[in-house]
């Protein structure tokens, strides 16, 4: 863990430019009216940071991930956003190197385009448009409108699709018919597990929140080892749909890229807990950080369909935060996960007779 926070906090993650060339900015705001469209030259090792920072007056957040943009201004305009409600979205188009750069701009002479938030990684090509778009939940469309398409449109990104939100749309009939049943059924929830189980959720919201500034570090697969032993699958499944909304609502992420992911990889890890509840600690702790790798690996799926990124790129980048997450991980479950189990379990027995404790004491006294 403390390699991968080293390496991220070192590793220079600014990509800088090969040779000299120039970039056509575009700065979009939130009417989307062009309200800058300028060339700006670069001179050789310049990074887009350093460029944009010396032609503009930035406010952006330094984060162990990077810049992330907050606000772009000069004496002809100001734009101001708070990176969570409202945001500055970054598109990138490349020109044909067969092209030569006019300023009658026609984008289908672009033959790459992304999207992004960060402004590290992006890499300086001569002739490139880099365009800084004013956005937030009610206006979060390309400014490129038509012209450059953004989504693949083959057929197995139509597949996936489909397959994404009716799996989407199941997870959600699920969980009515759920409380449906649950209401009829023998053992409802009752206001006092109710108020638990909602507690339980913001304290993963918050900690989640509290170690943000530490990439990857948090507790939140720790608790939802323990709150699925604890509570079940079921119930934990409850908890996990509201902190992904939650989570996505104040991180101003309401997005399938990053909801549909982010959700399929929390209960993917808490059905293989489940699984192995009642084996040998060191099988649960593998099964663990086996299925917080694959979390990972879901937002890198998902990019790259809805998304043109390169896979290898993302990988390679995402490699330390992967590590991070999985070392953070495993060692939490191997030191943390019985004490809290067992201390949580003794609060919840009165209302759900669950012996905890049984499953915990079994496993070899914790030993790996």
């Amino acid at each position: 863990m403390v390699f991968s926070c080293v390496y991220v906090i070192v590793k220079n993650k600014n990509t800088t430019s090969s040779k000299a060339g120039t970039i056509t900015v575009i700065v979009n705001n939130i009417n989307d009216e062009v309200v800058e469209k300028r060339r700006i030259e670069y001179k050789e090792d310049d990074t887009l940071f350093e460029v944009l920072n010396n032609s503009y007056t930035l406010v952006y957040s330094q984060t162990t991930y990077g810049h992330f943009l907050l606000g772009i201004s000069n004496d002809t305009f100001k734009i101001e956003t708070n990176g969570k409600s409202s945001w500055i979205w970054l598109e990138v188009a490349y020109l044909k190197d067969t092209l030569s750069y006019s300023d009658t701009i026609d984008f289908n002479d672009y033959e790459k385009q992304n999207v992004t938030t960060g402004i590290d990684g992006i890499s300086l090509k001569d002739n490139m448009i880099i365009a800084l778009n004013e956005r937030d939940n009610q206006h979060n469309t390309s400014m490129f409108n038509d012209q450059v398409v953004f989504y693949n449109t083959s057929i197995l990104d139509t597949v996936f699709h489909i397959i994404v939100y009716v799996v989407s749309g199941l997870f959600v009939l699920g969980i009515i018919i759920f409380l449906i049943i649950n209401r009829k059924g023998k053992n409802p929830i009752t206001i006092p597990e109710l108020c638990i189980l909602a507690f339980m959720t913001v304290l993963l919201f918050v900690q989640e929140e509290l170690f943000s500034f530490i990439p990857n570090f948090q507790f939140t697969f720790l608790l939802l080892a323990v709150y699925v032993v604890v509570f079940g699958y079921k119930k934990t499944s409850l908890i996990i749909l509201a902190h992904v909304l939650l989570d996505n609502m104040f991180m101003g992420s309401l997005t399938p890229i990053v909801m549909i992911p982010m959700w399929m990889g929390y209960m993917i890890y808490t059905g293989v807990i489940w699984l192995f509840k009642d084996q040998k600690l060191w099988i649960l702790v593998l099964g663990g950080a086996l299925s917080a790798y694959l979390y990972c690996m879901l937002f890198l799926v998902t990019n790259a369909i809805f998304l043109d990124i390169n896979l290898y790129v993302y990988w390679i980048s995402d490699i330390p935060f992967e590590v991070m997450l999985v070392s953070c991980t495993s060692f939490t479950l191997i030191y943390l996960y019985k004490p809290l189990s067992k201390k949580l379990g003794e609060l919840w027995r009165h209302e759900n007779p669950l012996d905890v404790s049984d499953t915990i004491d079994n496993q070899d006294n914790g030993e790996i």
